[in-house]
């Protein structure tokens, strides 16, 4: 149906965008990676932290689940700690907390994103303890943030005839025109 077309296009165009972002965050990761990263400390940064997890665990997970990982800490989680120089041996349940309200009440971030942040601090701070740089993971204490309910929407006919020739002749032609027709789904 036309409606759900539109709304396709735009979750096909968002997903392109994603892996080309997703791509870049993989560079600064590897480029930003500090020599003393390979050996972590209870009292380095959080955020030195995180990126010497990504880089450790990176083998340990498929190429898109690194990317997404690497794209929310590199652009979000790590530069948040780092600004405010959060030590590994010091974050506490506070600390994360105000993190996820930041994100929500500063950034207007989702639940469902701010849990894929939880997830992501989580399982850090669950090797940290198992390294024993941690007596304990304060994230496992935190509240876990509650997702959203998805309700979709659709663009009318009258909506995608306006909004094809805003995207003609770029890159993003091709999957608006595809997704328009096939009603692609975001699953």
């Amino acid at each position: 149906d036309a409606l759900s077309f539109v709304g396709y296009a735009i979750i096909i165009g968002a997903a392109v965008f994603r892996c080309i972002f997703n791509l870049r965050a993989d560079k600064k990761a590897v480029q930003s990676a500090a020599p003393e990263s390979s050996s972590p400390r209870p009292d380095m940064l959080f955020s030195d932290y995180l990126q010497f997890w990504l880089q450790w665990k990176r083998s340990t997970w498929e190429e898109v689940t690194y990317s997404g990982y690497a794209a929310n800490v590199n652009t979000w989680i790590a530069p948040y700690f780092s600004q405010r120089g959060t030590k590994l041996n010091e974050i506490n349940v506070l600390d994360i907390e105000m993190f996820y309200a930041h994100e929500k009440n500063t950034r207007n971030i989702s639940g469902n994103t701010v849990a894929h942040y939880h997830a992501n601090i989580h399982k850090a701070l669950v090797d940290a303890v198992r390294l024993k740089l941690i007596p304990h993971n304060p994230a496992s204490d935190v509240e876990r943030p509650k997702k959203d309910n998805f309700v979709a929407s659709y663009y009318t006919a009258d909506e995608l005839m306006e909004m094809f020739p805003i995207f003609a002749g770029t890159k993003m032609e091709l999957p608006v025109l595809l997704a328009a027709y096939y009603g692609l789904r975001r699953s």
